[in-house]
């Protein structure tokens, strides 16, 4: 009898401890944070590409596009024009990170003399490499909103550079000669 008091009172010991410390926790626990986790302006919980694109960039240059809730056909095409818009954006900074890197490495300014010409540039080759953008994932949220992610091959805006960096440093050059 002796020893089942001594283990009852060990498991009672054991057990009030263990409700000392997990019950008396001194308020509320704050919620951990999942910097994988993406939640959406409208709080849903949202695939990982949908917050952190660039996280799915593969060789690609990615941007998201969102439309709100309306006919499905034309919330897609809506999704992807947002996109693109936003992926031309980051085209066009790629182009000007691209060409300055090129003006650095040939020692001039390549015949791109003016930031205006610069921005001409960058923003004809946007709109060339965005033709061949494609959306490569979609996810619709629980109230509708659509999300799509568009992307164009890093590679296209390098060809496309190097095919009219020649071209166009001689028609500035014809340019500045008038």
């Amino acid at each position: 009898m002796a020893l089942f008091n001594r283990k009852f009172w060990g498991i009672i010991a054991v057990a009030g401890t263990l409700t000392l410390f997990t019950g008396c926790g001194g308020g509320e626990k704050k919620p951990q944070i999942n910097t994988n986790q993406c939640v959406t302006a409208e709080g849903e919980e949202a695939p990982t590409w949908v917050c952190f694109p660039e996280k799915f960039s593969y060789g690609k240059l990615v941007a998201v596009g969102i439309a709100e809730k309306m006919p499905p056909s034309i919330q897609r095409t809506q999704a992807q024009a947002d996109g693109r818009n936003r992926l031309a954006s980051r085209v066009a900074t790629e182009v000007k990170r691209q060409i300055k890197r090129y003006q650095g490495v040939s020692g001039g300014d390549g015949g791109l003399g003016s930031q205006q010409q610069l921005e001409d540039i960058s923003t004809q080759i946007a709109r060339a490499v965005i033709r061949d953008s494609r959306p490569i994932a979609q996810w619709r949220s629980e109230k509708g909103t659509l999300y799509v992610l568009m992307a164009v091959d890093k590679g296209n805006i390098q060809s496309l550079i190097k095919k009219r960096l020649p071209d166009l440093s001689r028609k500035f050059r014809q340019l500045e000669n008038q």
